[in-house]
């Protein structure tokens, strides 16, 4: 058969005006992070707050643990070892998105590879095998919207920071499938990307490729990308072809991709499936594709700043400020916790779940000392894995009142 735009988007159903709404930019023109020069990560004028802070002093921040044992905002290592842990606490809405070289890297260019005469093959089962040279896939390319992506092993280490925002330029794995004649049989589809290296690794397992049904292919959106920020994708996040799958954890979202391959429901987990059954919350780590569960990212939130300000009264007030990611529905139930019971956010707009948004609430301790920050959403209908197991928790120490 062939996967035609007619059935993505029976696929889809009624999802797909949802999903193509999340793809607008919170900020067409700005790709450039944070505000390098403003290490507050508050408002330019110092003076200026709104809501409670309105008049007030900006008088700087307060510490924000946990403390990271990962370096901050520096690519390092080689090839599966290499990483860039990104401080996230400079973002502001007038800078949401990360620009490319500064967006985290889990995995970096492999020394071995070499990408002139780049094609992605599309075989198995197929009625006849298909070679998308790279300028047919450049010239089916087009602009996908903001998408945020998160490291499955994001964690305390880095601060978190194994999560970005970026906007993307590609071309959808449907319409790419829909260059071939799938055979009856073909239910799922595996993406693999060139993953050799020349040295060992101390942490991972080589062979990048993930398999998913083609109802997941339609439900997600997933596109081949092939640009980054308007311009082409840097070497460390796959240069020509990588996969995106927009909810789903980043090892998923293949890295120079070079090959897709129809299948059926026999098809064994891959190794990387396996490598990251754990992280991707599956149950035990199965040993079939069929058996894995979606590894999507749950509806999500934490704190990146706690700033210390002088109202326009007088008092000393806190200003926390944080990110919602995450999920597939929007939510207003968002909720905060520093020990003293679950309360609603004071103040965010949450429109898209395809990328993050800012949230901020007003906070008076009641004394000094260090307090434990846990967010939560009061809806039993959005699923919250890992704000429930603590994953997000942060401290912070409030020293003046």
């Amino acid at each position: 058969m062939t996967l035609s735009r007619r059935w993505i988007l029976r696929g889809l159903g009624a999802g797909a005006g949802s999903l193509a709404l999340g793809c607008t930019s919170p900020d067409d023109d700005d790709s450039s992070g944070g505000d390098d020069d403003d290490s507050s990560g508050g408002d330019d004028d110092d003076s200026v707050g709104t809501g409670p802070f309105a008049g007030g002093e900006y008088l700087g921040l307060a510490a924000l643990g946990p403390d990271p044992t990962r370096t901050l905002d520096e690519t390092y290592g080689d090839g599966l070892d290499g990483r860039r842990y990104v401080d996230l606490s400079g973002l502001t809405e007038d800078a949401l998105l990360l620009g490319n070289e500064e967006f985290y890297v889990r995995t970096r260019e492999s020394d071995l590879l070499v990408t002139a005469d780049w094609t992605v093959s599309i075989q198995g089962l197929v009625a006849a095998p298909a070679s998308l040279e790279l300028d047919t896939i450049q010239d089916m390319a087009t602009d996908q919207g903001t998408h945020l992506m998160e490291c499955s092993g994001n964690g305390a280490a880095g601060r978190f920071g194994l999560l970005s925002a970026a906007r993307w330029t590609g071309v959808s794995l449907a319409d790419v499938l829909d260059q071939v004649e799938l055979l009856g049989s073909a239910t799922r589809v595996k993406v693999s990307g060139f993953d050799e290296y020349s040295g060992t690794s101390d942490f991972s397992t080589p062979g990048a490729s993930w398999i998913f049904t083609l109802e997941q292919v339609a439900q997600t959106g997933m596109f081949l990308a092939t640009g980054m920020n308007g311009a082409e994708l840097p070497a460390d996040h796959g240069f020509p072809v990588r996969l995106l799958v927009p909810g789903w954890f980043g090892c998923t979202c293949i890295k120079w991709v070079d090959s897709i391959e129809l299948v059926d429901d026999d098809e064994p987990a891959t190794s990387q499936m396996m490598e990251f059954a754990v992280r991707t919350h599956q149950d035990g780590i199965p040993q079939l594709a069929r058996e894995y569960a979606p590894a999507d990212i749950q509806q999500a939130a934490m704190p990146i700043r706690v700033e210390r300000w002088r109202t326009a009264d007088g008092a000393l007030l806190y200003r926390i400020v944080g990110l919602l990611w995450g999920g597939s529905q929007t939510t207003d139930r968002l909720t905060i916790d520093w020990g003293e019971g679950p309360v609603p956010v004071d103040t965010y707009e949450h429109l898209t779940n395809a990328t993050w948004t800012l949230w901020e609430h007003a906070f008076a301790p009641p004394g000094p000392g260090t307090y434990t920050i846990e967010m939560g959403v009061d809806d039993p209908a959005i699923p919250t894995r890992r704000l429930d197991s603590g994953w997000y928790l942060r401290d912070v120490v409030i020293d003046t009142i």
